[in-house]
């Protein structure tokens, strides 16, 4: 998950670069382990809860800590404002990560789980976190969870760094965990990360079509996927209802809110 308050996600390599490059995915991670050495480490006070290293932070938020705590930046504000009194029942975190959006649920009553394909982060959570059930899923479909689960499933900064076609499998999936009438929220990168992209996708992205950087390396955070929202509202939420769509602000990636259709 790139930090929120970046509005140039496409800018981690040199896309010429990192396209010829033959290892891609070790030349990723090595750059999250550079950034998660130069990061400062957090311990918390009493009473307050845990926050994970900077080695698990750099794989959400970029290693700072001001980032991963502030209710903004992680997109907690946004996810209060779209879905106000909404927000109840069985709460499903998908793409939860080290806790930094699940933390700020703590104390609301909410029936709350979290699934993550990095068992590192789910452990994390396993240990720091105990008002959340986290389990690890697989990168693909299904999720280890039965039909009509769920009353509101969230994803941030997910759907970002996935392929045209993990999207829609998931997309699906979600279809059935959710209950009758379940909400789901995701973020995706829109027209405020068009401007970054080169003379040959900003064309594609303009047209409608769904543009994505670095497939290869599909779930790091240098996979980069740009939605259009005319591509949103015709291809990827086809079976769905769209309820609500809030762009791109404080918190910089569009927000989307749908509900299955009967």
């Amino acid at each position: 998950m790139p930090r929120p308050a970046d509005t140039s996600p496409l800018r981690y390599y040199p896309a010429a670069l990192l396209d010829r490059a033959t290892a891609l995915k070790p030349v990723a991670r090595a750059r999250e382990a550079i950034t998660a050495a130069r990061a400062p480490e957090h311990h918390a006070q009493p009473g307050q809860l845990p926050v994970p290293p900077a080695k698990l932070r750099v794989l959400v938020s970029g290693g700072s800590i001001e980032p991963f705590l502030d209710p903004t930046e992680a997109g907690v504000t946004a996810i209060r404002e779209v879905l106000g009194d909404r927000l109840r029942g069985t709460v499903l975190d998908f793409g939860c990560g080290c806790g930094r959006i699940a933390r700020h649920w703590h104390g609301e009553g909410l029936d709350l789980h979290g699934c993550d394909y990095n068992p590192k982060l789910v452990a994390w959570c396993q240990e720091n976190l105990p008002f959340m059930q986290a389990v690890v899923n697989d990168s693909k479909p299904p999720s280890p969870y039965s039909g009509d689960r769920f009353d509101v499933l969230y994803a941030t900064s997910v759907l970002t760094h996935l392929t045209e076609d993990s999207q829609h499998r998931w997309l699906e999936e979600w279809r059935r965990i959710l209950k009758p009438e379940g909400l789901a929220l995701f973020t995706t990168h829109g027209d405020l990360y068009a401007q970054n992209l080169g003379r040959l996708e900003k064309p594609r992205y303009d047209a409608g079509e769904l543009v994505v950087r670095h497939p290869r390396i599909e779930g790091l955070n240098s996979c980069v996927a740009l939605h259009p929202p005319s591509y949103v509202r015709e291809r990827l939420l086809e079976g769905w209802e769209l309820l609500g769509f809030r762009p791109a602000r404080y918190y910089r990636q569009d927000m989307w809110l749908a509900t299955p259709r009967a």
